[in-house]
Parts: C-alpha cells; sequence; structure tokens
C-alpha cells in the first residue's frame, strides 16, 4: 500500500484538493516549426502520474499526517567549560560575523542552566529566538 507522509493537516488538503483536478494538468502548447509552420502539442501527466493522482483522489487515508513527538525541555547545569554568554553578546557576535552558522550552534540557556532548545547565528537575522532565555552557550563544530 502507498503511504504519503506529510508535515500538517494543511498540506494534506492540498494534496488532495489537487488530486480533484487531475484533467487540469493537461495544457495546450502553440509553437512555430523551423519551416514556420504553426502546431499544437497536447502536454499532460504521464500514466504513473495521472494514476498516483487518481489513487490519492480515491484513497485519502494514504496521506498520513505525522505527528510530532512531544518535546521535552531539558535544563543542565552550565559546566566549567561551557562558552556561555549573554543574549545580548551573542546577537552582537553574530550581527558583525563572529559566529555564523557555519562555525556551529548554541543552546538557550539561563544564568544558571543550559537548555537543550538550539539557537543559530542565523535564528538572530529575523529575531526567530526564545526571547525568555537571557543567555546562550556556544558550540563550535
Amino acid at each position: 500500500m502507498i503511504e504519503i507522509y506529510v508535515d500538517t493537516e494543511k498540506e494534506k488538503q492540498e494534496l488532495l484538493n489537487q488530486s480533484k483536478y487531475i484533467h487540469d494538468f493537461v495544457k495546450i502548447i502553440k509553437y512555430k516549426t523551423k519551416k514556420g509552420k504553426r502546431k499544437e502539442k497536447w502536454v499532460g501527466l504521464d500514466s504513473d502520474k495521472a494514476g498516483g493522482l487518481m489513487h490519492i483522489y480515491m484513497n485519502p487515508e494514504v496521506i498520513i499526517v505525522r505527528s510530532e513527538p512531544e518535546f521535552c525541555l531539558e535544563m543542565t547545569p552550565i559546566e566549567e567549560n561551557d562558552h556561555h554568554m549573554t543574549m545580548e553578546n551573542f546577537i552582537e557576535s553574530c550581527k558583525c560575523g563572529g559566529f555564523t552558522d557555519d562555525d556551529g550552534w548554541g543552546n538557550h540557556a539561563t544564568e544558571t542552566e543550559v537548555s537543550n532548545i538550539p539557537i543559530f547565528p542565523s535564528d538572530t537575522y529575523d529575531e526567530f529566538y526564545n526571547k525568555s532565555y537571557s543567555h546562550v552557550v556556544w558550540y563550535n563544530k
């Protein structure tokens, strides 16, 4: 049996909606030959792709939304050798190029503990990080 895995219910619904319109995947391409003659060519799905879409349409249960395992936050004490810094210092270091995604990654932290929530330098460009943490522990690759 075919199984198609998607990440969200929205993706599943989009795929099901697309499978309803299998006939819309055919179009006419108009072109000129080298001799200037006008011609038309029908372009559509090959039978394998058409069959796959039809199978999805007739059997929507083959689309499975992945269930994400529950995230379990873990906090551990900061160790003596950890590269521990304030979030402000981390962001400034990222902005000036001191830390890049190629260099490594960090984990969100507090003054005394490090979490298992990662943070990458590129996360700071769009402020895509958890602002409730005051510190970062950095890990070089």
